[in-house]
């Protein structure tokens, strides 16, 4: 199992308000409910633990990272963090060790809650900002810089070796930041992104391309506030934690609905050896080309559908040929979604993919 921390640096001046959206594909984000922290003075970032369902927040005003019950909110533990150390970072691996950078000292820190905190050398130095730890095939450290030459590192924790990878398309002070697994396959590092920028209010939605990230998506924070913060992802509802500055001045954390979560990879229901659904070139520029292996003829749907489930296109309903069958399919840059449908619906096959410009 691979823990992949992610930290996000500051390289340059601010620039706000942020650019204007660079797509005009837009994704709907929910709030479900909201809680004020009694216990917390201050939020920083925070993170999901995987391992046993918490949600950990990092406080450097009273000096702890506070461990959350995330069916209630109510505090289950909280552990101290190092003495004068400052920074905004946090990210939880599943196995329970809390990681955290510094703006004072470039260094990344780690503990098992015990509040002994052991250090590897930073790759973003004093510059990190928003953290991330991702299971994969091996134990990873991500961290993304803020301005203007955004980078997100990605730090190997077995032989602290590290990547940078371009991120463009956002500018502002990012403060939040959080990684998922939805369009991209086989590749290292295997995640998409979406990150929040400080005084900016917005949520940026990037996936891997070509060794950077691409900006497909940019959304206003769901309300009003004065300070956009962290982000973390809970893979079991795909819920959405967001922590902010109310515009009263005070400290939230907001549970998200934001439809972008799923996996390219081929994800069949009812599988037989008659047909067989794949896609070439994922992601696809402008044009997807999909194509249906069928070995027997009969009678078959092709649809399409966009990121929140509304149906694009119909690119086929009828008699299907036997052999290689191929749909294209052409749209605004997105995540989408293809069904096939055979056997009036008792088999079905589903794969997921992604247009850029």
């Amino acid at each position: 199992m691979i823990m992949l921390i992610v930290l996000l640096q500051f390289m340059g001046p601010l620039s706000f308000p942020p650019t204007e959206l660079v797509t005009s594909y837009s994704i709907p984000i929910n709030i479900v409910e909201t809680f004020q922290l009694p216990y917390a003075p201050d939020i920083q970032d925070i993170s999901y633990n995987g391992g046993n369902g918490t949600l950990a927040v990092r406080s450097n005003a009273a000096g702890n990272i506070y461990i959350i019950d995330t069916s209630d909110f109510t505090l289950v533990d909280s552990v101290s963090l190092p003495i004068d150390y400052s920074g905004f970072g946090l990210a939880v691996g599943e196995n329970g060790t809390f990681y955290i950078n510094s703006d004072t000292s470039p260094q990344i820190l780690y503990s098992d809650g015990d509040g002994i905190w052991d250090e590897y050398v930073n790759p973003a130095g004093t510059q990190g900002v928003g953290m991330d730890c991702y299971s994969s095939s091996s134990p990873m450290v991500t961290q993304l810089n803020a301005n203007p030459s955004h980078l997100l590192h990605v730090f190997q924790l077995s032989d602290s070796t590290s990547t940078s990878y371009p991120f463009t398309g956002v500018t502002g002070e990012i403060s939040g930041y959080m990684a998922h697994d939805v369009m991209t396959q086989s590749i290292n590092p295997p995640f998409a992104l979406v990150t929040t920028t400080r005084f900016g209010h917005e949520f940026y939605f990037h996936y891997f391309n070509s060794d950077e990230y691409h900006l497909y998506g940019q959304e206003p924070t769901p309300l009003p506030v004065s300070e956009s913060l962290g982000l973390s992802w809970e893979t079991i509802t795909d819920h959405i934690y967001w922590s902010y500055i109310g515009t009263d001045l005070e400290y939230y954390i907001s549970v998200l609905q934001i439809p972008i979560f799923g996996s390219i990879e081929e994800n069949q229901t009812g599988y037989s050896s008659a047909s067989h659904l794949q896609i070439i070139n994922n992601p696809s520029a402008t044009t997807a080309s999909l194509t249906v292996n069928s070995f027997l003829s009969g009678q078959a749907k092709v649809i399409v559908y966009d990121v929140y489930g509304r149906r694009a296109e119909v690119l086929f309903n009828g008699t299907l040929t036997s052999g290689i069958n191929i749909f294209s399919f052409t749209g605004p840059p997105g995540i989408y979604t293809a069904v096939l449908q055979q056997n009036l619906g008792l088999h079905s096959e589903t794969i997921r993919f992604v247009l850029t410009d």
